[in-house]
């Protein structure tokens, strides 16, 4: 049945796709190896928890909280091993809140989350959040941003340089 051409090629049975067990092993399917899958870019939010600027009743299906159960049946089916979970809102409190979220799943591989790279102190938000191993990078919202040269101003490029120098992307 299903479950037995699932072990064949697989090598699994019975596993969740997101078991930390599974992680960075390769299997031998009928027509090669078998690798990983990982979902490269997903969000979490709970409506009304942090600033949404995009998020309207507007969206329809969009319009409601996403959270980790919702994902993981569906991670299961698709045999994705792992996600890297990206913010969705311009804020610190989100990022750390995602962390959580990371910490709690097993198929969070990373987070990509968001500091204030305007503020001077931006180096000491990277240390707090990189001293999380699941801290991956900074995305910021930049269409959010009412100043078109946002991006090129000298404070972000200095905040910019500092992911940089954290090795972050």
């Amino acid at each position: 049945g299903a479950a037995a051409t699932r072990q064949r090629q697989t090598g699994r049975r019975g596993r969740a796709a997101h078991d930390p067990g599974q992680l960075g092993k390769i299997f031998i399917g009928p027509i090669g190896p078998i690798r990983p899958m990982i979902d490269s870019h997903q969000h979490f939010w709970q409506v009304g928890r942090f600033d949404y600027p995009w998020m309207s009743s507007d969206l329809g299906v969009l319009y409601r909280d996403y959270l980790p159960t919702d994902l993981a049946p569906i991670l299961d089916q698709n045999d994705v091993t792992q996600t890297v979970l990206v913010q969705a809102s311009n804020s610190i409190a989100e990022t750390r809140w995602l962390l959580e979220l990371a910490g709690a799943n097993s198929f969070i591989g990373g987070v990509v989350g968001w500091v204030d790279l305007m503020n001077p102190d931006v180096e000491s938000q990277l240390e707090e959040l990189k001293a999380n191993g699941q801290f991956k990078g900074v995305r910021h919202l930049v269409e959010s941003e009412p100043n078109d040269d946002w991006l090129i101003q000298p404070a972000v490029l200095s905040g910019l340089k500092h992911v940089g120098r954290c090795g972050l992307t």
